[in-house]
């Protein structure tokens, strides 16, 4: 076996399953990380779904994210204000593709959060505005899961709607100091008489990663063994050729007519 793995042919072949294996390998790996990352987020859900809620001026902060806050629940209580509404587009939700409706709700104190009250599907037309339920006049109180400002992504857009819910490019066109994260509403009394489709509630599984991560390392082992069994082949077939030629030159031996002396 040893004579075949210098030959030329052998050698490309040992470093493309190699590198094969290590390529199953990392991607195995970033699979796991990903879990790791999956059930992090999970049980960072999981936690602050069990604290009661607070009233935002206990976490957050005006114009500063707090990366603890995210997905705890809050107790809400101002006025939407509806003039500053914004759509955010490309928000898809059970199979559809639509847009949060994000409304600033200022408290008494003056200071708002801005929340996405629900999704709306897209219109039928596209150069048709979606039908938006507006936000109930007057005081009302909610629960809201509070979320991380998004990244900005800079955008041609007609007016009134936003790609990312970046809060610090939203909160510098509004008349009043705004929280530095966002927030979804959870339920809010009174109880509207329409409102947009509520968001849907985090999901807590772990997803498909464990099983592709698997599947990655099977992968790699099917490179391997078959390596090997072309390498036992070739070695199989070069020991029946230097048998067959042992033999035949046997044979040639004993039919050869000695030379006279």
């Amino acid at each position: 076996m040893l004579s075949l793995l210098r030959q030329r042919r052998w050698v490309g072949l040992t470093f493309l399953v190699v590198a094969l294996v290590l390529l199953c390998y990392r991607l195995a790996h970033w699979q796991l990380d990903r879990l790791h990352g999956r059930e992090a987020a999970n049980a960072s859900i999981t936690a602050a779904e069990k604290l009661a809620p607070i009233p935002p001026e206990q976490l957050l902060a005006v114009g500063r994210q707090t990366s603890s806050a995210h997905w705890r629940q809050l107790t809400v209580t101002g006025t939407w204000d509806a003039d500053h509404q914004l759509l955010v587009r490309n928000r898809p939700q059970d199979g559809s593709n639509g847009f949060w409706v994000l409304t600033p709700l200022t408290s008494a104190q003056g200071t708002a959060l801005l929340v996405v009250r629900g999704w709306v599907p897209y219109p039928m037309q596209a150069d048709q505005n979606p039908d938006v339920p507006a936000p109930q006049p007057g005081q009302v109180t909610g629960v809201v899961r509070v979320q991380g400002s998004e990244p900005a992504k800079p955008t041609q857009l007609p007016t009134g709607q936003v790609l990312r819910v970046n809060v610090p490019s939203i909160a510098k066109d509004l008349p009043y100091p705004v929280y530095g994260d966002y927030a979804d509403l959870v339920s809010e009394q009174p109880q509207p008489a329409s409102a947009p489709t509520p968001l849907p509630a985090p999901t807590l599984d772990n997803g498909p990663h464990l099983s592709y991560a698997m599947q990655w390392y099977a992968f790699g082992v099917v490179a391997i063994v078959g390596w090997f069994v072309l390498l036992r082949r070739d070695a199989a077939a070069a020991a029946q050729d230097r048998a067959a030629a042992a033999a035949a030159a046997a044979a040639a031996d004993e039919h050869t007519v000695p030379t006279p002396g």
